[in-house]
């Protein structure tokens, strides 16, 4: 209800808008992604949906960019994100932004961007803002944004809960398994519960608000639960059980993951590989691309078409646990709190191995060596190819096995002709720069740069590698793993005697600046511990390092 509020809110907003100077600024947040849903990510998000053909947009962009970098490589910080945000809006006549489920923000990110949205509707008071949330953050909201937010809570009626669980039993597998009194006494029986009737403790440990999120949440589990069950009299069973002692999540959870075993064939192995990667991922995934992640064979050479699923047979293989969230197009879990059960109870032991594995196998096969270097495939023609370009180092730092290593190590060794360093070299740009395609990032800087120190140790040994080779900005493999904090990687290339310490970059920058200018005190205490570097050194420019670590 929350996501077709904001969403008939925003298209609302969209039609009056058309033909004017407004901007409509969308932002949808998601426990899922929370890690790379920070304040300056966010506000970044709002910037990447101005209109840049406005008079004078681009031109501010391009200049804070500039002014940004004059130091050395790196993205805009808080300060002067809110400082282009507010010059940028200032092109605009009214400004709109919306974000939904601002508590799906980890909290430490949500304060800084409630904060930040307080600046932004102090110093631009042609901004409006529309949030939607479960009331437990209304404090904060009083406290970070505005002292009296206007709020309007937003419930269920029966009539709503009624369509929803019809529209649930109407997508019954086991129709036979079905009759009209038993479907007249779950509606009811769940219905009671969502009222308010059947709330039990198990509930209130997971945090739940009695709002509308969780009466949802609450008849889709019981659904789930009842329809799980394969016999007339198993169903009859569970409904009772629900009705006498309320939803145990805990056990809801656990006895579908064990009929999601139970399943005939091949389901049983579909249905915990699709909760392993929607668990696991380090970003939402659309169903085209867990539909070719899950045709991935380690013995194949290419991809085979055939083999890939239909994106109802992979939901249908979860009973329930995954679904498609409508307003982004992308799978997740029914509940966050199914995501604290699967990261706790031990059922998916081993998921970022596996998952470095698929996507190194991907990368590996010969339709993807094959590619051009300066071309990178569209999402449709090759749905799998982002995902797995972008985020097999951060499976495989987590969790490297010997076969994810070998498969690492097969692409390292000739990556720099690989089309997915060009992908991840310009996805690590900012994101006004031109696209670079002779980028010399080699596999040692791509194994630095994720921090897999077994990939590094390997790739220094090869006959000919140069570990003081810089890309096309100049960075080393030293100075990747010290701008990402990568401090075992940093240790190990320091007991290489032919290392160069005074070796810069194309603005003059070592690494003890990369780490200083990222923060990381860590990598700062190793480097200043070898012969004559010196943290306080300038560059081509007035800022030391040391003026980045306050």
């Amino acid at each position: 209800m929350s996501d077709k509020t904001s969403s008939l809110v925003i298209d609302t907003l969209h039609d009056q808008a058309s033909g004017q100077n407004i901007a409509v600024l969308p932002l949808y947040c998601d426990y899922q992604a929370q890690k790379e849903q920070s304040a300056v990510n966010m506000i970044g998000g709002l910037l990447r949906q101005v209109d840049w053909r406005a008079a004078g947009v681009q031109r501010e962009i391009r200049t804070a960019f500039h002014e940004s970098n004059r130091g050395g490589w790196r993205g805009l910080r808080m300060p002067e994100m809110l400082k282009l945000f507010v010059k940028v809006t200032g092109f605009i006549g009214q400004v709109y932004i919306c974000v939904d489920a601002v508590d799906e923000l980890l909290p430490q990110n949500r304060l800084e961007f409630l904060r930040a949205l307080r600046q932004v509707i102090h110093y631009t008071p042609n901004t409006r803002l529309f949030l939607t949330a479960r009331s437990c953050i209304r404090a904060e909201l009083g406290e970070h944004l505005v002292e009296d937010p206007y709020t309007i809570r937003i419930m269920a009626d029966q009539g709503d809960i009624v369509r929803y669980l019809n529209r649930m039993l109407d997508d019954d597998r086991d129709m036979d398994l079905m009759t009209e009194d038993l479907r007249n006494n779950i509606i009811e029986t769940i219905l009671g519960m969502a009222s308010g009737m059947y709330v039990g403790e198990t509930l209130f440990k997971f945090g739940l608000l009695i709002d509308i999120l969780a009466r949802f949440s609450l008849a889709a589990l019981s659904i789930a639960a009842i329809l799980g069950e394969t016999t007339l009299a198993g169903r009859k069973k569970m409904l009772r059980r629900v009705e006498e002692t309320g939803v145990d999540l805990d056990s809801v959870y656990a006895q579908t993951l064990q009929r999601i075993r139970e399943q005939a064939g091949d389901r049983s192995r579909l249905g915990i590989e699709v909760l392993m990667w929607v668990s696991h991922a380090e970003r939402p995934l659309r169903i085209d691309e867990l539909c070719n992640a899950l045709a991935v064979e380690m013995e194949m050479t290419d991809l085979d078409p055939e083999n890939i699923r239909l994106g109802r047979t992979i939901l249908g293989s979860c009973l329930g646990l995954v679904v498609i969230d409508a307003r982004t197009s992308t799978l997740r879990l029914i509940h966050y709190t199914l995501q604290e059960y699967l990261s706790h109870s031990g059922n998916l032991l081993k998921a970022h191995e596996t998952l470095a594995e698929t996507c190194l196998a991907y990368l590996n096969y010969e339709q993807v060596m094959g590619l051009p270097t300066n071309r990178i495939p569209h999402p449709q023609d090759m749905p799998f190819f982002e995902y797995s370009s972008i985020y097999w180092g951060s499976h495989a730092k987590r969790g490297l096995s010997y076969r994810s290593k070998s498969l690492a190590l097969e692409l390292l060794t000739q990556y720099d002709n690989h089309v997915s360093a060009t992908l991840l070299f310009n996805q690590m740009q900012s994101f006004d720069s031109p696209p670079v395609t002779n980028h010399l990032f080699t596999g040692l800087h791509c194994a630095s740069y994720f921090g897999i120190v077994e990939a590094v140790a390997a790739l220094i040994e090869v006959e000919g590698c140069d570990i003081n080779k810089g890309d096309c900005k100049g960075f080393t493999p030293l100075m990747w793993a010290a701008r990402r904090g990568n401090e075992a990687v940093v240790r190990l290339l320091l007991t290489r005697g032919d290392l160069d310490l005074h070796k810069q970059d194309n603005d003059g920058n070592g690494p003890e600046w990369h780490a200083s200018s990222n923060g990381h005190q860590g990598v700062m205490a190793l480097l200043p511990a070898r012969r004559n570097v010196n943290p306080g050194r300038p560059g081509n420019y007035v800022k030391t390092p040391h003026c980045y670590t306050s």
